[in-house]
């Protein structure tokens, strides 16, 4: 009996300290990796259902061609770390129009607003490019409805021109696009200046950014993201497999997916939650040989989880959020004595 409540009572204080703390943003974001793969009864599958910020399952539209054909795969992901992702084949006939999308709205909630700031984010994939006799091979754009092509019902949007260039709308070019790179997607919305800045890393370290201009200057978003391909001519037939993963809708800057490890992502999930911090109350003062230690709690990698770990975790997180290291405020002193207070009771449980 007294193991229990010293087990409710540590867990009671670390619950207060986290919501003293921590103050999660997590609701702020929506987040898609094809974690369920396919199916329809979660969030995160293809097509999936709607919820945790999003307002639709994925759809697929076409102009009555071919259209993108979508699946989801798990053979070369997008990042290290990666699980499934989509794929999608495109291949519309010599002489015919192909235009299609794949489209997923996010909900106006939870703190992010279609008229406010805020950011996208994703990996991408171009794994295989034949020619096209005009238009857009590959787009991703924002959309204020489902659509087949853009128009002018877009506002920010990305393409790949005939020189096979990354270049947004308003005629900013960045990198040139190489097959079967990794692309990292970072996108901010600025829908009152009806502009968006865009950052490209590659899986080589080279970097690129630029600033587009709205095309629908209605000083906010559609909210509808579209990953596609608007072929509209007739002289050549188009064949281009792109692939993508790791969508997200938030306020402050994304994490890149190689950081995920680094803000105490003990187990493995994609996100810093409860239940990483639930797992450092629990191994709260014990010791783990180095290959099991992280999943354990242990973020400074140490051998041992303590009060260093939830700091360093909680100051990695916040850093995060601001996009610096810099000026993260120390603890007070009341949360010091509640740290205190939990580490003495978790110990005693450990010992």
């Amino acid at each position: 009996m007294t193991k229990k409540i010293i087990t409710i009572a540590a867990y009671s204080a670390f619950f207060a300290l986290w919501l003293t703390v921590y103050r999660p943003s997590l609701a702020q974001h929506a987040v898609l990796e094809f974690a369920g793969g396919a199916g329809n009864t979660e969030v995160d599958q293809f097509p999936g259902i709607s919820g945790d910020g999003w307002g639709s399952e994925w759809t697929v539209t076409n102009n009555g061609g071919a259209g993108p054909q979508p699946e989801i795969s798990v053979d070369g992901p997008l990042y290290d770390g990666g699980g499934f992702f989509l794929q999608a084949t495109t291949g519309g006939p010599l002489g015919q129009s192909d235009r299609g999308m794949i489209v997923r709205q996010y909900l106006e909630e939870d703190g992010i607003a279609y008229d406010q700031p805020h950011y996208i984010s994703f990996q991408y994939r171009i794994d295989s490019f034949a020619g096209y006799g005009g238009g857009r091979p590959i787009v991703i754009v924002d959309s204020t409805g489902p659509s087949q092509t853009t128009g002018g019902n877009n506002t920010w949007s990305i393409q790949l021109d005939s020189d096979r260039v990354w270049e947004l709308r308003g005629g900013t070019q960045l990198m040139p696009v190489e097959l079967a790179v990794n692309y990292d997607f970072t996108v901010f919305i600025r829908p009152q200046d009806n502009e968006f800045d865009v950052t490209i890393k590659d899986d080589k370290g080279e970097v690129s950014e630029g600033t587009g201009m709205f095309r629908n200057t209605r000083g906010s978003v559609g909210g509808f993201l579209m990953f596609g391909h608007d072929n509209n001519g007739a002289e050549q037939s188009n064949s281009t497999q792109f692939a993508f993963d790791r969508v997200m809708v938030t306020l402050d800057p994304p994490l890149p997916p190689e950081n995920i490890e680094r803000l105490g992502d003990f187990n493995a999930d994609g996100q810093l939650d409860m239940a990483d911090f639930l797992i450092m109350a629990e191994n709260f003062n014990a010791s783990f040989p180095f290959d099991e230690s992280f999943a354990k709690g242990d973020q400074t990698r140490d051998g041992k989880v303590d009060l260093a770990d939830f700091l360093e975790t909680r100051q990695l997180f916040n850093a995060a959020q601001q996009g610096t290291l810099a000026s993260v405020p120390e603890p007070s002193s009341l949360i010091l004595l509640s740290l205190a207070a939990w580490g003495f009771l978790l110990g005693r449980r450990h010992g």
